[in-house]
């Protein structure tokens, strides 16, 4: 009996922790869809992209054309029936996922890292300026920010994805409608209990998913990644003074097609806080388990304030694939010093680059202050 009770109380603790800790909510077959709405109409004007699977389980869906869908539409079918309970259960589960801290109803203007963040009151909510979500080199980081009332985000307002941060892993609960400002950049996944809109040139990367409210689109891109994604990761962003730590540059491929050289990205110096190496034989990285890198693929090339990085002839990035390249990066003897890693493509030929902004990754670096 002492077995089966100890048993027991292990799986309930670890169910529990699970939901506390900020598990991924289970999408089911939503995971494929940009927009959708249980119950409301969806409409567009003007211009919009999207990536992705769009649809209504009950209502009219308009303005496709002019708006364009690389995806399936599904209105009133089964396969929208299907989707509507997925919506609803992810909804659901978002509900019971415990809370790790609380958040105010105003969400800008701060730097949140991973755990599920709870708002109390009933108020609505605003984003103005900037949201910096910090996966703090983790690229499993989870953000969860539960709102209690509607969410409007302002006029050219960004959340910002730092550190390894990725927006499949960021979620949104609003119990209440969605507005996104004019020309807004949001990421993540939203769950609303209310109509969702994207006011003129709103960009969302990620998904947009209301149990019971209408969608309404103006000229926006929706999932919108671009094919040349670059992420950054190291075993730690926090040195010690003249400690050298690997840092690793990922280009991942999300476009449908391999993309051949010329692919050509760059990343800044660190001076004078920190050094920069490279060894271009290199094959492995002492990060996440000593993992392999491909820089006997690439081309260096130093200039005076970035080193420029090409893909050589022969090689490609094939399609949902990824190539890597190390650095070593050493900390001078400067406690409190900090600076900021920048991976940017600007050129993928054979594959495409669309679009050609937002492909850039940040990983920002700083000395203990304890070491003098």
């Amino acid at each position: 009996m002492k077995p089966i009770l100890l048993v027991l109380t292990l799986f309930i603790a670890f169910a529990f922790s699970r939901l506390s800790l900020g598990q991924v909510p289970n999408l089911g077959t939503a995971s494929n869809y940009a927009l959708f709405t249980v119950v409301g109409a969806f409409s567009n004007n003007g211009g919009t992209l999207v990536k992705g699977n769009i649809g209504t389980n009950s209502g009219a869906l308009t303005g496709f054309p002019p708006g364009e869908v690389m995806g399936e539409t599904h209105v009133a079918n089964a396969s929208s029936l299907q989707t509507a309970n997925d919506v609803t259960a992810a909804y659901a589960e978002l509900t019971a996922t415990g809370c790790t801290a609380p958040i105010s109803a105003s969400i800008g203007g701060q730097t949140l890292t991973a755990g599920v963040y709870c708002q109390s009151g009933s108020s609505a909510s605003d984003l103005t300026g900037v949201l910096t979500l910090d996966g703090q080199g983790n690229p499993n980081a989870v953000f969860i920010i539960k709102l209690t009332g509607a969410l409007s985000t302002a006029t050219g307002s960004s959340i910002v994805l730092i550190n390894g941060a990725s927006f499949e892993n960021v979620y949104f609960q609003v119990n209440g409608a969605v507005n996104l400002g004019i020309g807004s950049v949001f990421k993540g996944t939203i769950l609303a209990n209310g109509a969702i809109s994207l006011l003129t040139g709103a960009s969302l990367q990620g998904r947009a998913l209301s149990i019971a409210g209408e969608i309404n689109l103006d000229a926006n891109k929706v999932n919108v990644a671009p094919d040349l994604t670059p992420s950054i990761f190291s075993n730690g962003a926090t040195y010690n003074a003249n400690e050298q730590k690997d840092v690793v540059l990922v280009i991942y491929n999300i476009g449908p097609v391999a993309t051949t050289s010329p692919v050509t990205f760059e990343f800044n110096k660190l001076t004078p806080s920190f050094t920069t190496s490279i060894n271009s034989t290199a094959t492995t990285a002492t990060v996440t388990g000593n993992g392999s890198v491909d820089n006997t693929e690439w081309t260096f090339t130093e200039q005076a304030t970035r080193y420029v990085v090409t893909l050589k002839d022969g090689f490609s990035i094939s399609a949902g694939a990824n190539k890597k390249i190390v650095i070593q990066v050493t900390a001078t003897n400067t406690p409190n010093a900090a600076a900021t890693i920048t991976a940017r493509v600007f050129n993928g030929t054979g594959g495409g680059e669309t679009p050609t902004t937002n492909n850039s990754a940040v990983y920002r670096i700083s000395i203990n202050d304890s070491n003098n």
